[in-house]
């Protein structure tokens, strides 16, 4: 059983380092054309950089936080649904994209939530 623990540990340790590596590698390939289109320095750049680092540790610990008082499941269940609302927003304003279709999305999301949460709380 131990053995077992420790797979799944190892395994999900190795799938989000490679995320992270993979996160890394995009910025510093895209860090040469957006100092060059912004006009950057080096320290500018830096900090540029830095802003990735300050934002997963800002944002980790109430992240953990939440997971530990309400559940895991739910709170990435909430942070699914927001990414894909600022993901939808986003495509609105950058595509121009009809105000309506945004909204069919968001509703449709906001209902796949629900329903986790209440499929969390009949597992309680």
């Amino acid at each position: 059983m131990t053995e077992q623990r420790w797979l799944r540990i190892l395994s999900i340790s190795f799938v989000m380092y490679t995320i992270a590596y993979i996160d890394r590698t995009n910025v510093s390939m895209a860090l040469p054309a957006m100092s060059a289109e912004l006009h950057m320095d080096p320290r500018q750049a830096g900090d540029a950089v830095g802003v990735f680092f300050w934002g997963y540790l800002l944002l980790q610990m109430p992240a953990g936080y939440l997971a530990q008082h309400w559940s895991a499941k739910r709170v990435v269940g909430i942070l699914l649904v927001a990414w894909g609302e600022l993901s939808y927003a986003e495509l609105a304003q950058v595509q121009q994209v009809a105000v309506g279709t945004v909204r069919s999305r968001l509703h449709r999301a906001r209902r796949l939530l629900a329903a986790v949460l209440a499929d969390e709380a009949e597992v309680r």
